[in-house]
């Protein structure tokens, strides 16, 4: 395995991690892919870290027979401490009902959901919107952190998305236009209705106060199914843009077929994007060796492309 090269920096408060091999000086471009982890997870998971690893390896592996033509920009993986993984600050009443409902002790999806008598403020929406929008925040300001001197151009960027960090790389690829590789992993782009599904299936209410019909506006106003993603038009976020879709054909938390398959099918990337859907069968809400490899073949053929 080549040596990968890690380091932190703090960017106004987020504390960045920064994955790359070691540096062609005729290679002035780079790529910057942003990996955001799952729910459970954080940036220094070992599922990251592998993750990483096979990207990088594959990436130096393909560089190594690569010519200069062909190689036209360096690659930079980031990763970062998101929102979930911070200390929370909540209503006295939301940390008792996390340590004793049973419900979220066996179903992790539902600390996506306003449970009976909690506030507005427990609900993991925030997780996703605002991982979005650090990735945003990110993009116009990591550039000057890494080469204060110009020393290399951030000419492309890209986002893996891991589960729960799945679903915040759809909302980072229909609001951010710079974004132009997306690879959601066991994720889905259909937040409502799977999130509906999820508390049918655990006895819990979408109605209000559980769920208030402000927040249930906001999702559909916000959510990418509210865009036009089947159009061969500019008014398509997704249009141009470079997806790789790597789901679980046996994913019972997201189940594909039912969340995920009407959008991805229908989503149109238009002649300059492409599209890829990997549904592997018999597995669960996992990532798996052929997952990864997947992703790390994509991101080659999309450094590559031009």
């Amino acid at each position: 395995m080549v040596p990968v090269r890690n380091f932190t920096i703090p960017v106004a408060g987020l504390a960045v991690d920064v994955y790359s091999l070691e540096t062609d000086a005729a290679v002035q471009d780079v790529a910057i892919v942003f990996l955001l982890h799952g729910r459970t997870g954080s940036a220094k998971s070992e599922y990251v870290k592998i993750m990483i690893n096979s990207i990088l390896q594959h990436y130096d592996e393909q560089r190594r027979g690569a010519t200069k033509s062909d190689l036209k920009q360096d690659l930079v993986i980031v990763t970062y401490v998101r929102r979930n993984e911070l200390p929370q600050i909540a209503h006295p009443n939301d940390r008792g009902v996390y340590r004793t409902t049973e419900i979220m002790e066996r179903d992790w999806f539902m600390s996506r959901l306003i449970m009976p008598g909690l506030s507005v403020r427990t609900c993991q929406i925030h997780g996703i919107s605002g991982a979005a929008k650090d990735i945003s925040f990110l993009i116009d300001f990591l550039p000057s952190y890494l080469y204060p001197n110009g020393e290399r151009n951030v000419v492309d960027w890209g986002i893996i998305g891991l589960s729960l960090g799945g679903d915040a790389s759809w909302i980072v690829l229909k609001d951010d236009p710079r974004v132009t590789l997306g690879i959601p992993v066991i994720a889905c782009p259909d937040y409502l209705g799977v999130m509906e599904f999820r508390a049918k299936q655990s006895g819990v209410s979408t109605s209000p106060p559980s769920f208030p019909d402000s927040l249930r506006r906001y999702i559909q106003q916000h959510d990418v199914l509210a865009t036009p993603f089947n159009q061969d038009s500019r008014s398509n976020p997704f249009l141009g843009k470079h997806i790789l879709v790597l789901s679980s054909g046996a994913d019972t938390l997201v189940p594909f077929e039912q969340f995920c398959k009407p959008f991805v099918d229908g989503l149109e990337v238009g002649v300059e994007g492409t599209k890829r859907v990997v549904v592997l069968a018999g597995v669960g809400h996992e990532i798996t060796d052929e997952m990864r490899e997947e992703a790390a073949r994509f991101i080659w053929l999309w450094l590559t492309r031009k």
